[in-house]
């Protein structure tokens, strides 16, 4: 198990890498397409698709750095009650909260995935003047989702075999 849970690992560090570049780009290059967009605003001069790309930039952060959050231990966390618990029952509590959060990230995926499906079946465009195919948009978020997922499950993996390294110990003493 552990050579597999190897081997995710190396693919999800791999997506990670790609994921977290593009949306740092993103994060690089929108606040200066805004500023000559509000810039040439004031000159009479109107570029239609900032607006549109907006939404989807935000997106693209959004749903590409959920991992590098995971990763990095960056997200929201409150520890209040949590601090005070002996570490097996923490260790456990992590290990419970983790897995229903990888549910709801599984059915999301899957619930994204149909979604695409749907973009492309109806050939989905934009409400706005550009009227793109909005598929690719859509498909930001299960990749995000399949990325963050793929993370979940080799933390949770990591928790339980430390949960068991934990109770071995105890025993050994």
């Amino acid at each position: 198990m552990d050579k597999f849970i190897k081997i995710l690992d190396k693919i999800s560090d791999r997506v990670h890498s790609c994921l977290t570049n593009v949306s740092m780009i993103s994060i690089i290059i929108w606040p200066i397409i805004m500023t000559v967009y509000i810039i040439l605003r004031r000159l009479n001069i109107c570029w239609l698709f900032v607006e549109e790309f907006t939404e989807y930039w935000l997106v693209l952060v959004v749903f590409f750095g959920l991992t590098y959050t995971l990763k990095t231990k960056s997200h929201i966390n409150i520890d209040i009650v949590v601090k005070r618990l002996p570490q097996r029952i923490r260790k456990t509590l992590e290990i419970i909260t983790m897995s229903l959060s990888f549910l709801i990230v599984m059915f999301l995926l899957n619930s994204s995935i149909d979604y695409v499906k749907y973009g492309i079946e109806c050939k989905v465009y934009s409400s706005y003047q550009s009227h793109i195919r909005l598929w690719p948009v859509y498909a930001i978020i299960p990749i995000g989702l399949f990325s963050f997922g793929l993370e979940m499950f080799i933390e949770i993996y990591n928790k339980f075999k430390e949960l068991l390294t934990m109770k071995e110990k105890k025993y050994k003493i």
